[in-house]
Order: structure tokens, then sequence, then C-alpha cells
């Protein structure tokens, strides 16, 4: 259904009209979990979102950023890599706080192939920007406190992994206690 609805968008406003992005992203979306099949469907909407709003632009980054995380989700680091870096950099470019998605993903990437040395400066640093921006006991804290201590951990470094994780669980079990009208996610 979503392919015919785009052969008809496509003849009547042309193969690289802006208004496609929305219905290309939904069949790339359906596609997900089958990446070869997927994948010249983001490139098509990656080029519109070029195209409409700059390289260098926000929204590119942000397309970026989900394109490497279906290739993450799939193992495939190698492909991973150079979109996470390139969101990175758009996103520091343009100062804009979704670079620590870039950030965390890009050393999701590292760690899954066990380049701890790469990956531990990124999450330390996305930690330092998150405790900045939401306080030292947010609860989106805690994830990336978890999969720091998770590196530590694969490195077998565990009297440093053990604090991480401690304050991690003492964040979720803060936030459980609350209120449900203070919870923070």
């Amino acid at each position: 259904l979503h392919l015919r609805a785009l052969a008809i968008q496509e003849q009547s406003l042309g193969a690289h009209h802006s208004e496609l992005v929305a219905l290309l992203d939904e069949l790339a979306y359906s596609y997900g979990h089958n990446y070869p099949l997927a994948e010249p469907l983001l490139k098509r909407v990656l080029a519109l979102r070029e195209k409409e709003f700059g390289v260098n632009s926000l929204p590119v980054a942000k397309w970026l950023n989900y394109m490497a995380g279906l290739c993450y989700k799939q193992g495939r680091y190698a492909q991973a890599l150079p979109l996470y870096t390139r969101a990175l950099r758009i996103a520091e470019k343009v100062e804009d706080p979704s670079h620590l998605d870039s950030l965390l993903g890009l050393a999701s990437v590292y760690s899954a192939q066990e380049q701890y040395a790469l990956a531990e400066p990124l999450y330390q640093r996305a930690l330092k920007i998150e405790e900045k921006a939401l306080g030292p006991n947010h609860v989106l804290l805690a994830v990336t406190l978890e999969k720091l201590a998770l590196l530590y951990h694969a490195q077998k470094r565990y009297a440093v992994a053990w604090p991480l994780l401690q304050r991690a669980l003492a964040i979720r079990k803060r936030d459980l206690d609350s209120p449900p009208d203070k919870k923070q996610f």
C-alpha cells in the first residue's frame, strides 16, 4: 500500500519533492527490521533532507542518528560508525543538545566492537553533559551510568564499575519511589 502511495505521489509531485519525505520515512520504518530493503529509502530521505535543510543541518543530523541506530541494532557497526560520527559533527556545530544521541550511539558502537579506549571518553563526556543539563539525580543519567559501568565490567574493572551501578540504582529507586506526577521520564 505504501509503495503504491509512493508511486502516486512521485507521479504528481516529482521524485525529488520534499513532501515525499513523510511517505518514504513510513515505508523505510516498515522495512526497519530489514536494513537492506530500507537502506535505499533511508538514503533517499537523507538526500531530500540535505536538499531541503542543508547538509549540515539539525534535521540531517537527526536522520543520520536514526539511520545509525538501525545499523547498530542490526550489528552493522561499520555502517553505523560514519553515520554517528557525521551526526555528531553536525550537532556540535549547531550546538544542539541532541548531540548526546550521537555521542552515546558512537560510544555504543565502539563498546560493541570492544574498542573500550574509544568508547570510555565518549560515555564520560555524555555523562558530564547530562549531569550539567539535568542535574545529578535525573533518571536519564542512570542509563549512561549503566552503560559506562558495563564498559568497565567488560574490562574487568569492577572496582570502577560498582560505584556507577550503585549510583544508577539509587537514581532509579528514587524515581520509582516518587509520586507519578513527579516522575522524570
